[in-house]
C-alpha cells in the first residue's frame, strides 16, 4: 500500500527547492503515455480486459529497479482523502479519483517516479523534479519506459510511433509542463503585465 502518512509528514521532495530555478519553478514534470500492444484501450476495453492489463502491468512493475524500493496500490483500496491527497501531490490524474476497478498506482520511494495504471491510456509514466529540470526528468521518464517495455510490449507503428488513446498524444506520448510559481515572477519583475 502507499504510504500516505509518512508521504504527509515529509512533503515531497520534488517541492523541496533544490532544482535549477526554484525561487520561480517549482517543478518539472515529464509523462509519457503508453498501451499495451494487442490491448483494447481504456475506454473500450472490457472489464475483464481491464483486470488482464493490470494484472500483466503489476507483474512487470514489480520487476523494474526504479520503482524498487516503492509502493503499488489498487486505487479502488484507497479512501477518498488519500486520492485527493494524491492527486494534489500531482501523483494521480483526475480520471483515476474515482473507485474504479482494475486501475492502480505505484510510486518509487522518493516519489520522483510514477505510473498510474489504466487511466485514460494503460500506462501513464511519469517523473517529477523540483525546480527546472528537464533534461533530468526526461532521462528518468524515459529510463522507467526502457525497464517497463523489457517487461511488457507497448502498442506501436512504424509509421506513428506510440499508440494512445487521444490522438494528440500519439507519437512519442510525451508531454512536459513547469508549475511556475507566478507571484515570484511578479515580485522579481520577470513578468510583464499587459
Amino acid at each position: 500500500m502507499i504510504p500516505i502518512d509518512r508521504m504527509l509528514a515529509e512533503g515531497g521532495p520534488w517541492l523541496n527547492g533544490s532544482g535549477s530555478r526554484a525561487d520561480e519553478i517549482l517543478s518539472t514534470r515529464v509523462r509519457l503515455a503508453r498501451n499495451l500492444a494487442g490491448m483494447r484501450f481504456v475506454g473500450r476495453a472490457s472489464e475483464e480486459d481491464l483486470e488482464a492489463i493490470f494484472l500483466r502491468i503489476v507483474g512487470a512493475v514489480r520487476l523494474v529497479e526504479a520503482l524498487r524500493p516503492g509502493s503499488m496500490s489498487p486505487i479502488d483500496q484507497l479512501g477518498v482523502l488519500d486520492r485527493h491527497f494524491l492527486l494534489e501531490r500531482h501523483l494521480l490524474s483526475p480520471d483515476l479519483t474515482s473507485e474504479a476497478k482494475h486501475r492502480g498506482l505505484a510510486i518509487s520511494s522518493d516519489e520522483t517516479l510514477s505510473v498510474m495504471i489504466n487511466e485514460e491510456d494503460h500506462l501513464r509514466l511519469q517523473c517529477l523534479k523540483s525546480g527546472m529540470q528537464l533534461d533530468e526528468a526526461l532521462q528518468a521518464a524515459n529510463a522507467l519506459d526502457d525497464q517497463l517495455s523489457e517487461h511488457v510490449p507497448f502498442a506501436w507503428s512504424e509509421e506513428f510511433g506510440y499508440l494512445t488513446a487521444c490522438p494528440t498524444n500519439v507519437g512519442t506520448g510525451l508531454r512536459a509542463s513547469l508549475l511556475v510559481h507566478l507571484p515570484s515572477l511578479v515580485l522579481t519583475q520577470r513578468i510583464k503585465r499587459s
